[in-house]
């Protein structure tokens, strides 16, 4: 099975870590929907719908039907939405069945900043920035608006951030887990990964911010609520959102989506590009 595991770091201030996330469960296709950690019936959910209006693609469907409780066929879905094993495209169909979605309780809480090891308000053009050590993990806002660059230190697997906001920065992630109560990337804002690296974010918004777009690494965003992607956004890697996936404009995930909901304006597309690990022992996400 197709397995990602990112070992903690056990030091100081870790309680817990986020369950290994299984991907043949919680990605097995290129879009899905989820019902919680629960066996609620689409009745008991509300019915949370797979809605694509304008020029909205999902590629990878292979003919078949998407795990959503309802959709808005009939009611502004484009015929085209979906597409065949052939290459063709079609209108996207559901089965009426969401799969069981991931805890976001006990061992998977939300691991929130002290804030105790400082903030970062500004940067200056080309200006490279080293951040975190074995002790210090823990930061409050950081908020970068020049081109410059900033690189957490590989000497931990686990970071907590309470805010970062990008737009014309990059911020690089070594392999870990990274958890951001509040995740804005604005237009130029870039996020490199490498190795794989899960970040975890209560509100994350990007508007026109990129995510591992050189594909230097393998990418989860896990979104404890809703996760937007606005205007020219692009995301190399795994999305899954407890709540709704907002997809508006031209944002594009290349990798797997799992969401309560989806919706897709404008030409936003999700473009299947898991692939098969390389040998049978290779736990590693590649996207």
């Amino acid at each position: 099975m197709t397995r990602w595991l990112l070992a903690l770091t056990l030091l100081s201030g870790v309680a817990h870590g986020f369950e290994t996330i299984d991907n043949n469960l919680y990605f097995p296709a290129v879009a899905q929907g989820h019902r919680g950690n629960t066996s609620a019936s689409c009745n008991g959910l509300g019915y949370p719908a797979l809605t694509q209006n304008n020029q909205a693609k999902i590629t990878g469907t292979g003919g078949v039907a998407l795990n959503f409780c309802a959709s808005n066929q009939g009611s502004g879905m484009p015929l085209d939405a979906c597409d065949n094993a052939n290459g063709s495209r079609r209108l996207c169909t559901i089965t009426g069945n969401p799969i069981r979605g991931l805890a976001t309780s006990g061992d998977n809480s939300f691991l929130s900043s002290s804030g105790s090891d400082g903030d970062i308000g500004h940067c200056n053009s080309g200006q490279q920035l080293t951040l975190g050590s074995a002790s210090q993990y823990q930061f409050g806002t950081i908020s970068l608006y020049s081109a410059c660059t900033l690189t957490f230190s590989s000497t931990r697997q686990e970071y907590r951030i309470q805010s970062l906001a990008l737009g014309g920065a990059k911020v690089v992630l070594p392999a870990g887990d990274y958890w951001i109560d509040r995740l804005v990337v604005n237009q130029g804002g870039e996020i490199e990964t490498r190795g794989n690296v899960r970040i975890f974010v209560n509100a994350v918004e990007f508007n026109g911010g990129r995510l591992n777009a050189a594909k230097t690494g393998s990418v989860l965003l896990f979104g404890y609520q809703n996760v937007n992607l606005n205007g020219e956004s692009l995301v190399n890697g795994l999305v899954y959102a407890d709540q709704a996936l907002n997809m508006n404009n031209a944002s594009v995930i290349n990798g797997r989506a799992t969401s309560r909901s989806l919706f897709m304006s404008g030409t936003t597309a999700i473009n299947d590009k898991m692939s098969p690990p390389r040998h049978r022992g290779d736990r590693s996400l590649r996207v």
